[in-house]
């Protein structure tokens, strides 16, 4: 019988989480230029990989995104004619909040 009521509790308890606690999705912008004298496409996304952004650009095209996430986001550019992986990396929500991030590829 203890050990029924302990278990309530700790479910009760659960469901009163302070909603401060909670993190919260920030936006944060994204600037990809393509440089190059090929087409390139690629994904800017938040860390768990929920509503990519998925994009193509043409030479000396540039394109601005704004992810929301609570943690970390991320950007992967290949380049077109032989898939070839040109930029792959991400970047703390907290490191750039307020500057975001500005990528220029040369395919």
């Amino acid at each position: 019988m203890n050990r029924m009521r302990t278990a309530m509790g700790l479910i009760i308890l659960a469901g009163c989480r302070d909603s401060e606690s909670l993190p919260i999705a920030m936006p944060v912008e994204i600037k990809v230029t393509n440089q190059g004298s090929s087409s390139v496409h690629g994904r800017a996304e938040d860390w768990d990989e929920t509503d990519p952004l998925d994009f193509t650009l043409q030479p000396g095209e540039s394109r601005k995104f704004v992810v929301a996430s609570e943690y970390r986001v991320k950007l992967h550019v290949w380049r077109d004619s032989d898939e070839t992986l040109l930029f792959d990396d991400f970047w703390d929500v907290s490191a750039i909040l307020d500057s975001g991030v500005n990528v220029t590829v040369y395919p």
